[in-house]
């Protein structure tokens, strides 16, 4: 087990924050639209 099993599992932490991080976006964001789709008709 030399250095390269360390690095990894670091490179797989950092993918999965990313991931996390775009989910979270992605869904933060369809959250908004949808509110903001659903606002618009009443206004109206």
């Amino acid at each position: 087990m030399g250095p390269l099993p360390g690095r990894m599992k670091g490179m797989v932490q950092m993918a999965r924050g990313l991931v996390a991080l775009v989910a979270a976006a992605v869904i933060f964001a369809g959250t908004v639209a949808e509110v903001v789709v659903m606002a618009i008709p009443r206004r109206r």
